[in-house]
């Protein structure tokens, strides 16, 4: 059985996964601001590697997004947290995706420090 205080810390991470994740899907550039590293880098699937300034107007300028997403791994070290799974386009369209977060923890909170998304079929 793990310690109450991983059990603890993995809850905080995925919960911040989650929030991160609605900030994206209903469109709220401020939310997913504090969510993440001034800092943070996304590579997108295209391969377009991007600081958060263009994450953030790519959601005040395409709106919310309709995906179901999975969790299938998370990986905590220290003071960095890892989650891994997968996000399908509920719209009708075809988008499937692998995607890896890359979380730090600090001043009693995590923040999205990297988004890396990959097509799969």
């Amino acid at each position: 059985m793990r310690p109450a205080e991983d059990i603890r810390a993995e809850a905080a991470l995925r919960a911040a996964d989650a929030e991160q994740w609605r900030a994206t899907a209903n469109a709220e550039p401020v939310a997913y601001s504090l969510l993440s590293s001034p800092d943070m880098i996304a590579c997108d699937p295209d391969g377009r590697t991007r600081g958060l300034d263009d994450v953030l107007s790519d959601i005040r300028t395409q709106g919310g997004a309709s995906v179901e997403r999975t969790i299938d791994r998370v990986s905590i070290s220290d003071n960095v947290g890892i989650i891994m799974g997968r996000e399908h386009a509920l719209n009708g369209g075809a988008c499937a995706l692998r995607f890896m977060h890359v979380y730090l923890y600090g001043d009693g909170r995590w923040r999205l420090i990297a988004r890396h998304a990959a097509h799969w079929h």
